[in-house]
């Protein structure tokens, strides 16, 4: 395949290469990222005083793209906006041209280019993403990032940069170099993924009973790692490159280029409520944004980071009112724990250790509205009004000043999220029930057992869910559906069994398709993959 030279030096060109190969013999499973997400950039923008581009005509470019599977879904989703992924592996890039001629898609292109390539030519940016790639290329490759960051990005761009924090990650680098170690003698991938889970297993037998501190550091770490898939041991913790970094370092870095630090794509993070009050209290006296999260990371130990830059002309504002969220789409998965002998209880976001209770009147019947409006983004005024036709006995202005008190610090301590923009989904089953097109064309072409939902997230689907989304297109009801699945079934396509046994006959089949399907239908309203 013809692709731009990786590098005039030559040295730099052979280490590049190896890059290429690695990813082309074992390609990385290209999955989409919410924090990453244009829309979630553009939303913490707005949040801190940026005003990035729209989203429907936005210009986006991810560095080290993989297959695009987190550029696809945006591709899709805004159909007029631009959007370039660039990598090193050919493999993983025709993989994914593959899949947007399969979404038919005009608006995207990848690009097999080594970052250091990438010139002026590409043009400009709105948002620049760039996952899991900063700590693990070379030097001189971060320091491209960085460049494409100055002059590939517009006034008011936002970029995203993701990479291992110190000093949480010594204790992983240790486990680390104990593998790397353990497995150099070894030249074939796949042989030194499986002596490095076998390394893992017996440091974790070893420290299992001991309860030094040492012990549990590294315990944490393997435990950590023993679940991971190949191709995240490959590439995340075996590559030749992996570098950590001290947060306050990366800030020098990027302040060299013209940058300057925005907030962290996790805004919850940040906030010093979330910790306890001896971190409060004592980190809440200083003034400079910079010290307190390098401090921050000290106490906690931080390993990774999510982080969004811009230039140093940009304006960031962090002073956050009570009526901020007042223009914001507002989102909260809460369920409703009743106790006989107490006031309901709410769990958010699936969380058993979330639960919340609350004296006042209007805030529970905020979350009793939320939980009939699960997962679903509705605007501050929206909600305001929602509770006012509940309570009847209250005024709108009562409703507004107790959201306020109560709305930013539940976005702050991560169980509500917010959105710049509205985005649209169904949020009830229909008579003729339609998935978003991304969706279709995942179960239909890609061997995975996730598909990505409207909210840039992925939603793990079972088998039965696989076969039934392509049937869902808002043409067809459930007894249409359901004959097509019996169909799947008696072609020994489709595997249905009840109390470990196979089922045969037709009508217990299709009242175990029937419950099956009212289950898949409530995940796919409550995880946002229905329009």
């Amino acid at each position: 395949m013809m692709h731009p030279p990786l590098s005039e030096t030559p040295d730099l060109s052979l280490e590049l290469a190896k890059i290429r190969d690695s990813y082309n013999k074992d390609p990385y499973q290209s999955f989409p990222f919410y924090h990453s997400n244009p829309a979630h950039l553009k939303t913490i923008g707005k949040l801190f005083g940026l005003e990035a581009a729209p989203l429907a005509t936005a210009r986006i470019l991810e560095l080290g793209c993989a297959s695009g599977g987190n550029i696809i879904p945006f591709a899709c989703q805004y159909p007029e906006a631009r959007i370039v992924g660039v990598d090193l592996s050919e493999v993983q890039i025709e993989a994914g041209k593959t899949f947007i001629s399969q979404l038919g898609l005009q608006n995207i292109e990848l690009k097999t280019y080594a970052i250091s390539d990438i010139d002026e030519s590409f043009g400009q940016f709105d948002y620049i993403i760039a996952h899991g790639i900063f700590s693990w290329v070379p030097d001189f490759v971060r320091e491209e990032i960085l460049r494409i960051c100055r002059d590939r990005m517009v006034s008011t761009g936002i970029a995203y940069i993701s990479y291992n924090t110190l000093p949480g990650w010594h204790t992983r680098r240790i486990v680390r170099d104990m593998a790397l170690y353990h497995s150099e003698n070894f030249d074939n991938t796949k042989e030194k993924i499986n002596q490095t889970k076998q390394l893992l297993q017996f440091v974790g037998d070893a420290l299992n009973d001991s309860d030094d501190s040492y012990s549990k550091l590294i315990m944490e770490s393997v435990n950590l790692l023993k679940d991971k898939p190949d191709y995240y041991i490959a590439h995340d913790f075996l590559e030749i490159n992996n570098k950590p970094f001290y947060f306050s370092e990366f800030v020098n870095m990027i302040e060299g280029y013209g940058l300057k630090y925005m907030a962290e794509a996790s805004v919850s993070t940040m906030f010093l409520g979330n910790y306890p009050e001896a971190i409060r209290t004592s980190l809440g006296k200083i003034k400079n944004i910079i010290r307190t999260e390098q401090y921050l990371d000290f106490i906690i130990n931080r390993h990774f980071r999510s982080t969004l830059i811009c230039h140093q002309t940009a304006t960031v504002d962090r002073n956050l009112p009570a009526t901020i969220l007042h223009s914001f789409y507002i989102k909260m998965k809460v369920r409703v724990i009743q106790n006989p002998k107490l006031q309901p209880e709410f769990e958010f976001n699936g969380d058993p250790n979330s639960l919340l209770s609350t004296e006042s009147p209007i805030l529970q019947s905020l979350f009793l509205v939320a939980s009939e409006h699960y997962n679903i983004y509705l605007s501050f005024d929206d909600w305001a009004n929602l509770i006012v036709a509940r309570m009847k006995n209250v005024s709108k202005e009562e409703v507004v000043s107790d959201m306020n008190l109560n709305l930013l610090s539940l976005f702050l301590s991560g169980k509500i999220k917010i959105s710049a923009d509205d985005i649209k989904v169904q949020n009830k089953e229909t008579e003729y029930p339609k998935v978003w097109k991304y969706v279709a064309v995942q179960c239909k072409y890609l061997n995975i057992s996730y598909v990505t939902n409207l909210y840039h997230e992925p939603v793990a689907i079972s088998v039965f869910e696989r076969f039934m989304i392509p049937y869902l297109d808002g043409t067809r009801n459930k007894e249409e559906i359901l004959q097509r699945l019996l169909t799947h079934v008696q072609n020994k396509e489709l595997d249905v069994n009840l109390e470990g046994k196979k089922v045969h006959t037709e009508d217990r089949l299709m009242n175990i398709l029937s419950l099956a399907y009212i289950d898949a239908m409530e995940c796919f309203v409550d995880n946002a993959l229905l329009v």
